[in-house]
């Protein structure tokens, strides 16, 4: 069933939510926060977004879609100064909300969020090690956000988390203009599409590799497009690949991926583990068929046996299988993607996940007042450690201010 809010929420300021990230790569983050500042727009509402790095691969992207975007030199402050630079910020803009969309440090920072505000951790991969690093920071927070049913009943497992509110917000996708997509041509080589981080843990990237070599022993006639950056790009940049049919492009703006995904039949996502993928949601949004991991987190609450196909992880030979039996039969593969496109539509747009943002601020009065930026205590990674106290960060901001200057010098 799709979601529908249930009523609407006050809102007196055009800043009612502000998010935190550690750094902002290429990757799930950074799309969900460009589909979600441009539903916000749509709205007359904006998004403040603090970065507390500035490794930021998407600015371009991020603020044209309406974010308000700070980034926070990471070669100039030491990490508590970026803190309390990033309170600073995020006072001046004062949201009822305060999300903390990825990293440890974003973690961090709600430890200096007025408790009259909301604070809420995002987790976006089913993972323990991600459910680890949550735990010691329950005491500051208000809920956490999970972007899958899966992720939530997870936490309701762990009895750290048992006295915090739990919510599953999906993801959701600005599709524009809703309107009926092309059938795929039926003849010719068919095309796969890899769209996402290059990277061997999670993602499990060299399967790729394993399933073109599958599909050419088979004789499948077929183009393996590769979007994305990362550690394992070489995988994908050199003659043995491209002999493989594989295309590497490198990373994309997000209008230049949908234009690839427009003439493509199959996204491909081989996976370890997931939480709810938003290039496969953009895919099935352009009805390419899904052939994906069979995984217990969101993957699993979108793709079903009428939208797309699941497959045992690891298993590139069921999934030459499959692929083979949908090249041999593109009317169905076609049939298959509309329905892809229409369960994306309708269960997974910007509009609902905006809706179910924007309830959160019905248990946050208008009008509390953010305090002056707060002394910043040691992460909790670091408690004991006196360099993290008066007067060693003292130390660490000359040293830091020293280097700089080096750096300078040398240029």
């Amino acid at each position: 069933m799709p979601f529908v809010s249930q009523s609407p929420v006050s809102i007196s300021s055009k800043t009612p939510i502000g998010i935190v990230t550690s750094g902002l790569k290429l990757g799930g983050t950074t799309t969900f926060l460009i589909n979600l500042g441009k539903e916000f727009r749509k709205r007359g509402l904006q998004l403040p977004l603090i970065c507390l790095s500035d490794e930021n691969e998407m600015s371009e992207d991020l603020t044209e879609s309406g974010i308000l975007l700070s980034c926070i030199d990471s070669k100039r402050l030491i990490y508590e100064d970026r803190l309390s630079k990033a309170h600073r910020i995020m006072r001046d803009y004062s949201p009822r909300i305060v999300i903390s969309a990825l990293g440890h440090a974003s973690f961090e920072f709600l430890r200096i969020v007025p408790s009259c505000i909301g604070r809420y951790a995002m987790i976006q991969t089913d993972e323990s090690g991600v459910y680890q690093a949550l735990r010691d920071f329950v005491p500051w927070l208000d809920g956490i956000i999970g972007v899958s049913s899966q992720i939530v009943a997870e936490l309701g497992k762990q009895p750290e988390f048992s006295s915090i509110k739990k919510i599953a917000i999906p993801y959701g996708i600005d599709f524009g203009e809703e309107q009926s997509i092309k059938e795929r041509c039926l003849d010719g080589p068919l095309q796969l599409i890899y769209v996402g981080r290059l990277i061997e843990e999670q993602k499990r990237v060299s399967r790729l590799l394993e399933l073109a070599k599958g599909l050419q022993q088979a004789g499948i006639p077929f183009d393996l497009h590769i979007i994305g950056s990362g550690p394992e790009e070489g995988l994908f940049r050199n003659p043995e690949a491209e002999s493989l049919g594989i295309n590497w492009h490198g990373s994309l703006p997000n209008g230049e991926i949908r234009e690839h995904l427009m003439q493509t039949h199959l996204f491909v996502l081989l996976s370890d583990y997931e939480g709810l993928p938003l290039a496969l949601l953009e895919a099935m949004g352009e009805g390419v068929v899904p052939v994906v991991s069979d995984l217990p987190s969101g993957i699993s609450e979108v793709v079903d046996d009428d939208s797309g196909v699941r497959l045992p992880i690891g298993d590139i030979s069921k999934a030459v299988e499959r692929i083979a039996y949908l090249d041999k039969n593109r009317t169905s593969m076609n049939s298959m993607g509309e329905a892809a496109r229409l369960k994306a539509h309708s269960q997974f747009s910007a509009a609902l996940m905006a809706d179910r943002y924007l309830d959160l601020l019905a248990e946050w009065p208008t009008g509390s007042v953010w305090c002056p930026s707060p002394s910043v205590s040691p992460p909790m990674a670091f408690t004991n450690n006196p360099l993290f106290r008066e007067p060693w960060r003292v130390l660490r901001r000359s040293l830091k201010m020293l280097g700089n200057t080096f750096l300078r010098w040398g240029r």
